[in-house]
């Protein structure tokens, strides 16, 4: 077990990090490493903690409280630790928010505290896929104009089942007016009045709400932070951009 000097010294590094990241003084970044992050009152008492725990790992293993064990990931086997804080890292973004003003976007937060424990590909949203990866592009509608206007792809990583869904726009200017209407031109049927659109149409209004909502939530129209303006994908060299 590493000791508890060292960990001592890496909760230090961290409070540095989160005052360098969110631009707060730095006894501020103690403060919410200890309430936000590791749910502590204090950053005295996260360093009380600190050593019960270490102490304690002697007898268990491992660090017992919740929060303060994600200070072993990347000194130790780490990988049920990495799970269980991707399950647990919206809430300390949560708390962060709730005790600073914070001038960045969620996103951006979520990113930084990966940072924090030492995640690289996590904190760039990088997913590490096998060695032999492809993505098989299937049409979700059959009775759009055009077909390849929405498109999804199922895979696998890790034992867990993904599913992808490209939506086509092609807005001549960034702006939401502009992308309502590209959305609704290419979401058109080609019979509207067969059967099988009939059938198709509360499918292919439930994608258009769906994709409206998750775009509403992902972009910000009015944004001047990189991580909000949407990237534009070529698939299957399809001439017009998917995004």
């Amino acid at each position: 077990m590493i000791s508890a000097l060292t960990l001592s010294h890496k909760l230090r590094l961290q409070s540095k990090f989160i005052a360098n990241s969110l631009n707060l003084p730095q006894a501020l970044g103690k403060d919410l490493l200890a309430r936000a992050i590791y749910c502590t009152q204090n950053y005295d008492s996260l360093n009380e903690l600190l050593f019960e725990q270490v102490c304690d790992a002697k007898i268990h293993g491992t660090f017992q409280h919740h929060w303060l064990k994600f200070l072993l990931i990347c000194e130790c086997e780490d990988e049920l630790l990495i799970d269980d804080l991707h399950k647990s890292i919206e809430f300390m973004a949560k708390r962060l928010e709730s005790m600073v003003v914070i001038n960045i976007s969620k996103i951006r937060l979520i990113s930084i505290l990966y940072e924090l424990f030492g995640l690289g590909d996590e904190a760039k949203y990088i997913v590490v896929a096998p060695d032999e990866f492809n993505l098989e592009w299937k049409p979700c509608f059959k009775t759009l104009n055009n077909s390849q206007a929405v498109l999804y792809c199922d895979f696998k990583i890790n034992h867990i089942v993904y599913r992808l869904i490209a939506t086509k726009v092609l807005p001549n200017e960034f702006k939401l007016s502009n992308f309502y209407k590209s959305l609704d031109q290419n979401l058109k049927q080609s019979n509207e009045s067969s059967k099988e659109a009939i059938t198709e149409r509360p499918l292919i209004e439930e994608h258009r709400n769906w994709f409206l909502n998750s775009v509403n939530f992902f972009t910000n129209f009015d944004s001047f932070f990189p991580d909000e303006i949407p990237n534009e994908y070529k698939i299957n060299c399809i001439s017009s951009d998917l995004i």
